[in-house]
């Protein structure tokens, strides 16, 4: 059994890291700030989504503050090149009503880390969509595997020989980051299920030879899907941002946004092979009063609480500038 369980779980992390390569890409069709106006007919009725029913884009009034929003993030991640504190970083960012957008070295490769736990989450509930039951199968928690070191320990762990349904351990997945969750969740799902969310939903990997790398462009596809419900049910969606709002994560994005606004988002972290260059990841929708907007970050540096610091002064920075749509 735990051959089984450990091989499963490898499989899973295997289909999720070998991500699909993007392909039919030209880099000169792309600007690096799209502003576009979109008349949109959206269902109500939900809190975190708004399910797309009819979309008619065309060009709009909004590139110049996006622009000033881009050059005043671009100068503050150079200044903290400049000092030592971030190795380098990439920002998206794209207002999710309006569709304008920006990125800064949105193509660039990072190693995603716990990110990829919402695409396991996802797996399940579509998977739910034909039998709800496997939510509700249980799984016996007997610490009987090792995974990866986690830098932010989950404020609750898995109690030994105590039974889990598949929801519970979707929930702490996503609220603590608990790697044994992930674990036990690898007995119920099949790798084809996840191969074929990761390749509906557009998520795409940056070649590399040495990592699994992905971009935070190609990441922000995952919370587009979601706000717009059109990969998963309008339902189901809702769960899923509502689980992801539940973060315990309080730093990065959080942190740089007033308490009492929603913020749905997962945060990843690493250290590849202990070479000292360190990598810190917050993604997800912040719920603006003037509408809610997906922020994606990816950073390198050698200390967690300096990214953790950058990534939530990155937040701030938009979060206020998109207050005062200066």
């Amino acid at each position: 059994m735990i051959k089984k369980i450990a091989i499963v779980f490898s499989i899973i992390l295997a289909f999720i890291l070998g991500l699909f390569v993007e392909k039919n890409f030209d880099p000169s069709k792309i600007t690096e700030v799209q502003s576009v106006t979109s008349e949109n007919i959206r269902l109500g009725g939900y809190k975190y989504v708004s399910p797309l029913l009819e979309c008619e884009q065309h060009e709009g009034l909004g590139g110049a503050n996006l622009t000033k929003l881009e050059v005043r993030l671009n100068d503050y991640v150079d200044s903290k090149k400049a000092t030592g504190e971030l190795v380098d970083a990439a920002i998206y960012f794209r207002e999710l009503k309006d569709g304008g957008w920006f990125g800064i070295n949105e193509r660039e490769g990072y190693t995603p880390a716990s990110l990829l736990k919402v695409p396991v989450m996802l797996a399940y509930f579509k998977a739910a969509e034909e039998d709800e039951s496997i939510l509700d199968n249980p799984n016996i928690f007997m610490n009987e595997t090792e995974v990866i070191d986690q830098e932010f320990d989950p404020q609750q762990s898995l109690e030994v020989g105590k039974s889990y349904t598949n929801m519970e351990l979707i929930e702490r997945l996503i609220k603590y980051s608990d790697n044994d969750s992930l674990v036990l969740l690898g007995r119920d799902i099949s790798s084809e299920k996840v191969e074929e969310l990761v390749r509906d939903i557009g998520m795409t990997k940056q070649v590399n030879a040495d990592e699994n790398n992905i971009s935070v462009r190609s990441y922000a596809s995952v919370f587009r899907v979601l706000y717009n419900a059109s990969y998963l049910s309008a339902e189901y969606s809702e769960k899923a941002l509502s689980l992801l709002a539940d973060s315990a994560f309080v730093k990065g994005i959080r942190k740089g946004v007033p308490e009492n606004i929603e913020v749905a988002h997962k945060f990843g972290q690493r250290d590849i092979n202990g070479v000292g260059v360190k990598q810190l990841h917050d993604c997800g929708i912040v719920y603006h009063p003037n509408g809610p907007y997906l922020l994606c970050i990816m950073t390198r540096g050698y200390d967690y609480d300096a990214l953790g610091e950058i990534l939530a002064d990155i937040s701030k920075t938009t979060y206020d500038s998109y207050s005062s749509k200066d």
